[in-house]
């Protein structure tokens, strides 16, 4: 049987680099794809990840989705990519911009999707799904979704307003707050729903042998120009991540736009349509005065994060058993007694 791999996320584990460097030699689609006329059907997954319900997949617009989406393929095995489907807990948005749902029988939302869409796969295809799933430990991710959060909504950020989220999603036991970062929850679901066709990585590890090779033994695709790639960038001093790291404290700047592009960006022009160019003007001049106004920094200082993965620990503990691997070592464990 052939297989439907699909790389689900989460946003803020590397995926843009999985996305942009690695799954487009294997001709993914989703976020990956780099076919002109398969742009449709990116748009396409990425709306039903936000907003349909599981159902979805039983109707005949997933059947002419997935038709379209293997017209494309010219490969047995289908990679799609998209983060969308465990896209993130409401953080500085406002509620229309929230897709997200809670589960409607005790399973992650996620599960519930991916159980109707192998039955679909499996009925009318001849496909058989594989699930993917990159995490990061949870209080990085917090913090960098955080500052992707505030830049996309155009929100001035404080020390304040971070602790405040920090203590909103912890206190939401549903799927809106703490449990969306539950792994073990999340991967348990999917091993069941999967029949045990799950695979979970740790961007931690991304830089090393094991996580290409875990990549390479579930997919069965060669995935080592990744791997190359990112031992070039490091050889050559270009940081994969280009934030600020330190041992105990992460931090975000938010910095103004380089004043010859802010020059440049003002005087471009929309030939034929004034209308047009006054509302992209209005767009530039307030992400400009967005981003002066915007300049201080936001840490994930060692106690904020200990307290985070105090909140989590059962969770990891559970996944680092579930997957034989001692997350101890990384960063997934905050010391007994911290909080």
């Amino acid at each position: 049987m052939r297989d439907f791999i699909l790389h689900v996320g989460y946003p803020k584990t590397a995926t843009t680099f999985l996305q942009t460097q690695v799954f487009p030699e294997f001709s993914a689609f989703g976020r990956a794809s780099k076919q002109p006329q398969s742009k449709p059907i990116d748009r396409e997954l990425k709306r039903v990840a936000l907003q349909e319900p599981a159902s979805y997949w039983r109707s005949r617009k997933a059947e002419r989705l997935l038709s379209r989406l293997f017209e494309l393929s010219d490969r047995e095995s289908v990679l799609v990519s998209d983060e969308h489907w465990l896209w993130g807990p409401k953080m500085l948005s406002p509620p229309q911009k929230q897709g997200w749902k809670d589960s409607d029988d005790g399973r992650h939302p996620l599960a519930q999707h991916m159980e109707e869409l192998k039955r679909t796969l499996s009925y009318k295809f001849g496909y058989r799904l594989k699930v993917i799933v990159t995490c990061r430990n949870q209080a990085d991710f917090i913090a960098s979704y955080f500052a992707q959060c505030a830049n996309r909504y155009e929100v001035k950020v404080d020390q304040r307003t971070f602790l405040n989220v920090v203590n909103e999603v912890l206190a939401e036991p549903g799927f809106e707050g703490k449990a969306f970062l539950e792994y073990d929850r999340l991967y348990r679901d999917l091993l069941d729903v999967t029949e045990g066709r799950t695979c979970i990585l740790f961007q931690e590890q991304i830089t090393e042998e094991c996580f290409w090779r875990s990549f390479a033994t579930f997919t069965g695709l060669e995935a080592g120009k990744g791997l190359e790639f990112l031992k070039k960038q490091v050889r050559e001093g270009q940081g994969v991540n280009r934030r600020r790291v330190t041992a105990d404290t992460w931090k975000v700047e938010q910095y103004p736009l380089p004043k010859a592009w802010m020059r440049h960006l003002v005087s471009l022009p929309v030939p034929g349509n004034e209308e047009l160019q006054k509302k992209l003007l209005l767009k530039i001049r307030k992400r400009i005065n967005f981003f002066k106004g915007n300049k201080e920094t936001v840490e994930l200082d060692a106690e904020t994060k200990k307290t985070i993965l105090s909140a989590y620990r059962r969770s990891n503990e559970n996944l680092s058993e579930l997957c034989r691997i001692d997350l101890a070592e990384l960063g997934y464990l905050a010391e007994r007694g911290d909080s």
